[in-house]
C-alpha cells in the first residue's frame, strides 16, 4: 500500500482541516491577545483552572495574512477526548467571519486560543458535526509544546472531571452528536498542477488514496515573488510534502512562535512523527462557506521559509530558517510537431511520497502540454540519480512508448511509479534518490505499428508464421526471423525488420515456441533478481517494453526454461503477436 493512501486515511481522522494550497507571504503581526513578544512561547493556563463559561480570545486569519481576533467561551472537557492521557478542550467560538460561514473551518486548526490574561490555553484543532459548527475542540497548549525544545516544559495537566455528555449538551447538539462524540472535519489536501477530475483518477487508478480525500486548487507553483514573512502566532501556517508543478500543501494557523521554532495546527499532518516537510508562510484569499460539509480557507502558500521536523499527534513543529533537502523532479515535454513545450519543476521534501510526486508530475506536465485528453501517443524517458549507501552515485535510465485511443498521457505514468518505488525500497534508510530527470514527446496521432506477418527462413525461402506443424530449429544455429509492421493510422508507413535469433545449445531436445511481437507479450531472458540496489537497477533497465519489436525461441525440461532473444527499438508502440511451434534438435 502506498505512503498517501496510509496517509490519506490517517488525515480523514485526524483533526479541523488543512486548507488549499496556490503563493504569497504577508507581514508579521503581533495578536492582541497574546501578552508575549512574537517569538516568546506565551505560558500556558493550566486545564485544571478552566471553568465552564469562562471567556477566551483567540487569533487567526480570513483574508490576506494578519491575524484577526474571535471569542467565545469555555463549554468544558472531555478527558481522553483526542487520545490517552490527552484531554480535548471544548469551546463555542464567535466572530463576523464565524457567524457568516456558520462555524469554524478548515484551515483554522492551531489557531491560538487564549485566556483573558493573555496565557495560551490550546490551539482550536477539532470540530464537532461533519457540518458547519461553532464548537471546537481545543488541543491542550501543555500538550503543544512539548513538540519544541524551545518552548517551556509543560507542568502536568490535572483532568477536568466534567462528562463528555454533560459538556456537549451545554453547547447545545444533538443526541446524535452526543453519542458519537467528536468528530474530525474532512481534511482536504491541496494539490496543484492537476485539474479535479484528473486527479481524481489518477488517486483511484495509482491507489493513492481514498476518494474525496483530496482537493485541487489552480495555482501557481509555491514560489512566490513577494518574500517569504516570518510565522507569527495566529498566522496561516502551510506545510508541504512537495512544491512547484505539484504541491502537496496542507494550510492551518500558527499557535506559537517559541524562538525560532514554530508550532502550529493542533492535530498531525501525516502523523509522520520526526519528519522532513517544507514550512510556508501563507495569504488567505477567502473563507468558503460550505452547505454539504465544514467551510474551508482558501491560501496561497509562500515560498519556504523553515523545516517541519515533527509531525506529532499535537500538532507540527519546526524551525524557522533553512528550508529541508528537497529531490528536485524536473521534465522537459515537448509536442512532436514542436508546436507546444514546457520545462517544469517540483521539489520534494517528504521522501516517502518522492514516486506518488513523480507519478502527477509527468501527468501534469503532460496535459499541460497536450492539453486535452484524448488518444494519441507519447515517448517517455527518465533518469533516477543518487547516492549509495557507501556514498557512491548511482544512476539508471529508461525509455519507452505509448499509445492509447482514449488517455495517452495516463500510461506511461505508471512505470516511472514503479521505478523510483523499487529504487526506493532498495535504498532503504540509507543513500538517496537526489534527481529525477523526465522527458515526453507527445503526438495526437496513435503513432503505433502493427504487426502484420511474420516469417521464418526454411533454405531459400521465407514461411509465414502460420502453420500448426511445428518446425524443426537445431540447437546453436541462428533462426532467421522477418516481421512486417505497419502503421495503425498510416503516419509511420510500413516496415521490414530482420530479427535473427540464437537457439541455445542447451534446449537440444525440447519442445517450444517461436514468439513474435511487442516486447511485453514475447518471453525474455530471465530478469535480473530485484535484490540489493543492483538488481533493481538492473532490472529496471532489462525490463520488457512497449516499443520493442521482439523474437524468442523459448522451450523448457524439467523446469528449466531456454530463451534465445532478440530486440529492436521501434520508436513507437508495437502491437501484435505471432507464434509457431518448434523442434530443438542437436
Amino acid at each position: 500500500m502506498r505512503f498517501i493512501q496510509r496517509a490519506a486515511a490517517r488525515r480523514t481522522a485526524a483533526g479541523l482541516a488543512l486548507g488549499l494550497a496556490a503563493t504569497m507571504t504577508g507581514a508579521a503581526v503581533s495578536g492582541p491577545a497574546a501578552s508575549a513578544p512574537d517569538d516568546q512561547c506565551p505560558e500556558v493556563f493550566p486545564a485544571a483552572d478552566l471553568v465552564e463559561g469562562q471567556a477566551v480570545d483567540g487569533l487567526t486569519v480570513t483574508r490576506g495574512t494578519t491575524p484577526v481576533p474571535f471569542e467565545g467561551e469555555i463549554i468544558g472537557t472531555i478527558t481522553d477526548g483526542i487520545a490517552p492521557g490527552v484531554d480535548m478542550i471544548m469551546a463555542e467560538l464567535t466572530s463576523d467571519e464565524i457567524g457568516r460561514v456558520d462555524g469554524i473551518w478548515q484551515g483554522m486548526s492551531g489557531s491560538p486560543v487564549y485566556s483573558e490574561d493573555g496565557r495560551l490555553i490550546g490551539a482550536v484543532a477539532y470540530g464537532l458535526s461533519f457540518g458547519a459548527s461553532p464548537v471546537a475542540g481545543l488541543t491542550p497548549a501543555s500538550e503543544m509544546y512539548r513538540l519544541s525544545a524551545s518552548a517551556p516544559a509543560p507542568a502536568d495537566v490535572v483532568p477536568v472531571p466534567r462528562a463528555q455528555r454533560q459538556a456537549v449538551r451545554a453547547a447545545g447538539a444533538t443526541a446524535r452528536q452526543v453519542e458519537s462524540g467528536f468528530r474530525s472535519l474532512p481534511m482536504p489536501y491541496g494539490v496543484s498542477g492537476l485539474r479535479p477530475a484528473r486527479l481524481e483518477k489518477a488517486v483511484s487508478a495509482l491507489k493513492l488514496g481514498a476518494k474525496g480525500t483530496f482537493t485541487t486548487v489552480g495555482a501557481a507553483p509555491v514560489a512566490s515573488a513577494v518574500p517569504a514573512a516570518p510565522a507569527v502566532p495566529g498566522g496561516n501556517l502551510a506545510a508541504s510534502m512537495s512544491y512547484g508543478d505539484v504541491s502537496y500543501v496542507g494550510t492551518g494557523t500558527v499557535t506559537a512562535v517559541c524562538g525560532e521554532d514554530v508550532i502550529g495546527f493542533g492535530h498531525p499532518f501525516n502523523f509522520s512523527g520526526a519528519t522532513s516537510l517544507t514550512m510556508h508562510n501563507a495569504s488567505a484569499v477567502l473563507i468558503q462557506r460550505e452547505t454539504l460539509g465544514p467551510p474551508f480557507k482558501v491560501a496561497n502558500p509562500s515560498a519556504p521559509i523553515g523545516t517541519i521536523d515533527q509531525d506529532r499527534l499535537a500538532g507540527i513543529a519546526g524551525p524557522m530558517g533553512d528550508a529541508p533537502r528537497v529531490t528536485p523532479v524536473t521534465s522537459t515535454v515537448a509536442m512532436r510537431d514542436g508546436s507546444r513545450s514546457r520545462t517544469g519543476e517540483t521539489r520534494v521534501s517528504f521522501k516517502n511520497a518522492l514516486a506518488e510526486v513523480t507519478a502527477m508530475h509527468l501527468l501534469a506536465n503532460q496535459d499541460r502540454v497536450l492539453d486535452a485528453v484524448r488518444s494519441g501517443s507519447s515517448g517517455v524517458g527518465f533518469t533516477i540519480t543518487g547516492t549509495r549507501p557507501d556514498g557512491r552515485p548511482f544512476s539508471v535510465a529508461r525509455t519507452d512508448h505509448w499509445s492509447d485511443q482514449f488517455d495517452v498521457t495516463f500510461a506511461p505514468v505508471f512505470d516511472v511509479l514503479e521505478a523510483v518505488a523499487a529504487v526506493q525500497r532498495a535504498l532503504g534508510d540509507r543513500g538517496s534518490i537526489d534527481n529525477v530527470a523526465l522527458s515526453a514527446t507527445l503526438s495526437e496521432q496513435r503513432l503505433t505499428w502493427g504487426l502484420a506477418k511474420a516469417e521464418v527462413r526454411r533454405g531459400k525461402r521465407w514461411i509465414p508464421m502460420t502453420g500448426k506443424q511445428p518446425i524443426m530449429v537445431r540447437a546453436g544455429r541462428t533462426v532467421r526471423v522477418r516481421a512486417t509492421l505497419t502503421s495503425l493510422d498510416g503516419a509511420l508507413g510500413t516496415k521490414v525488420v530482420r530479427l535473427p535469433v540464437v537457439v541455445p545449445r542447451t534446449a537440444a531436445g525440447t519442445f517450444g515456441t517461436l514468439v513474435v511481437g511487442t516486447g511485453r507479450r514475447v518471453p525474455g531472458l530471465p530478469l535480473p533478481a530485484a535484490s540489493g540496489l543492483d538488481g533493481t537497477l538492473n532490472r529496471i533497465t532489462a525490463a520488457p517494453r512497449s516499443a520493442d519489436l521482439a523474437a524468442a525461441v523459448a522451450t523448457s525440461r524439467r523446469r528449466q526454461r531456454f530463451v534465445g532473444r532478440t530486440v529492436r527499438d521501434q520508436g513507437a508502440k508495437v502491437t501484435g503477436v505471432k507464434t509457431l511451434r518448434v523442434i530443438v534438435t542437436r
